[in-house]
């Protein structure tokens, strides 16, 4: 399905006067919980998806593409670069995919990471909890409500390096009876952390201890996915968790880069997808970046920006009912693959999104109703306020927000 952008907003309007609100394709993914954690991984710099790709890039003969060093796996996934773990959580009911194609005209760093990830929680409700590892809190710009910083090792974020009641090892001890004798607040804070981090690296290490996944890999990347899981676990109440994971602007050796970068990826979410069935908590993990990559290899075997990314919602605890892979992908007609400009497309009655839409099918998995993760999104004062490229517009997109945000083609049979 080609995406006209003058079609698009001239039957949007046509459907936001008639007062018509299409049902909400997340809802049909919704079984036994319509309340789910989210766990967002986003890929800074703009991750190519020709790991979901492989087999049509392969089937079109795109150059760089046909090598044997590149095995398409029975659904078309690159097996090199995770492509069985896809294969695996598609057997396992643990994956959807979907095509996100954004209808702002840039491929600008600066503009598509901000869109994708600045003043998300202005939206989230105050009942959701909030945490981030590194730099994700600039996820909850908007938000007055603070957040939970968490890191790999699941040290206590009171102690830990750079925050502001960091003490040093050796005064410890005598700082906490101190507190304790003054009954303060800042003791009770330091408790409770430290408590909480306790619980959370206990579930962590048993999981660890105890796993026999195949696809288990001791990484970064990994570890802060357990992490994540182990402390909704610990607090037992829905979050939105924000997990920056930056060095996808792959312009130069892509290959070597690619592959390593996104099994190890993708085996930390296969990991902690098993450990979220195991909780048997309502919890995914929603994967997506700045936007996709040119399929062309330039003169440093590197892929330049593009526009079309398939986004992986994973996990789901036994919960949802995923689409599995649930996109189409191919090339407009007028597209020269042997040329310099090589950009995949969503083809087919598959739903594409926008990123204003993604952020309205995360509210409703957090528990929000369809109306009102509309009518959220298309309201946010953060993400109009945004610098938007000339010749796009931030109201064009709250208008057509409602009618894109639609339910999924009969013919699906789901």
């Amino acid at each position: 399905m080609s995406i006209s952008r003058r079609n698009f907003l001239k039957g949007a309007t046509g459907m936001l006067a008639a007062g018509i609100l299409p049902a909400s394709f997340c809802s049909k993914i919704l079984a036994a919980s319509n309340t789910y954690s989210v766990i967002e991984v986003f890929l800074y710099g703009g991750a190519s998806s020709a790991v979901s790709e492989l087999g049509m890039l392969k089937s079109a003969e795109v150059s760089g593409f046909t090598s044997n060093n590149k095995t398409s796996t029975t659904h078309g996934f690159w097996e090199e670069a995770g492509g069985d773990v896809l294969e695996d959580l598609l057997a396992k009911n643990r994956l959807t995919q979907l095509s996100v194609v954004p209808l702002h005209s840039s491929k600008a760093h600066s503009f598509s990471q901000s869109y994708g990830t600045l003043g998300q929680a202005e939206d989230i409700p105050d009942t959701v909890s909030l945490a981030a590892t590194g730099d994700g809190g600039k996820a909850f710009a908007g938000r007055t409500q603070g957040y939970f910083p968490f890191d790999e090792s699941l040290d206590n974020v009171f102690t830990r390096s750079g925050w502001r009641y960091e003490i040093k090892d050796s005064d410890y001890d005598s700082v906490m009876d101190l507190y304790k004798q003054q009954e303060s607040q800042i003791h009770q804070e330091f408790s409770s952390a430290g408590e909480q981090m306790d619980l959370t690296r206990a579930i962590k290490e048993n999981y660890e201890s105890s796993q026999n996944n195949t696809f288990f890999q001791d990484s970064d990347i990994g570890n802060q996915l357990r992490a994540a899981v182990s402390l909704i676990q610990s607090q037992n109440k829905t979050h939105y968790i924000s997990i920056p994971y930056d060095g996808w602007d792959m312009h130069s050796n892509s290959d070597d880069q690619y592959i390593p970068k996104m099994s190890g990826l993708l085996r930390g979410v296969h990991t902690a997808s098993e450990m979220i069935d195991q909780s048997g908590m309502p919890i995914v993990i929603v994967i997506r970046g700045d936007f996709g990559r040119n399929y062309r290899y330039n003169d440093s075997n590197g892929w330049d920006h593009g526009d079309h990314q398939v986004m992986l919602i994973a996990g789901g605890g036994g919960f949802m009912k995923h689409y599995g892979k649930h996109f189409t992908s191919g090339f407009d007609e007028a597209t020269d693959l042997s040329g310099t400009r090589v950009y995949s497309k969503p083809t087919g009655d598959y739903p594409v999104l926008d990123l204003s839409e993604v952020r309205a099918l995360q509210l409703e998995l957090m528990g929000v109703s369809v109306s009102e993760s509309v009518s959220k999104v298309a309201s946010n004062s953060f993400l109009w306020a945004l610098n938007f490229p000339s010749q796009d517009s931030p109201s064009a997109y709250a208008t057509g927000l409602a009618s894109r945000y639609r339910t999924l083609k009969s013919k699906v049979n789901l």
